[in-house]
């Protein structure tokens, strides 16, 4: 079982912790679509980025056991 001391020393400090700490988070920004476009009548060229912000949220019960894992949208959502 890992606790919390085994969360903390490996990814380090979480970016986020619910009050009582029994919830901690770790964020990422991923690209989902990066996109060029090129005109070539104009011979402009332009580009888009679509990204995705994921949270890593481990759980803990009283005993500071990890309880849960889970990969989660947006901070305290599935």
């Amino acid at each position: 079982m890992s606790t919390k001391e085994d969360v903390l020393l490996q990814p380090g400090e979480p970016d986020f912790a619910s009050e009582d700490e029994r919830r901690l988070g770790y964020g990422w920004t991923e690209a989902k679509v990066f996109l060029i476009v090129a005109s070539p009548l104009s011979g402009e060229i332009g580009s888009t980025k679509i990204t995705g912000t994921r949270i890593l949220e481990v759980l803990f019960d009283e005993s500071n056991l990890v309880t849960q894992v889970r990969v989660v949208r947006k901070w305290g959502s599935d």
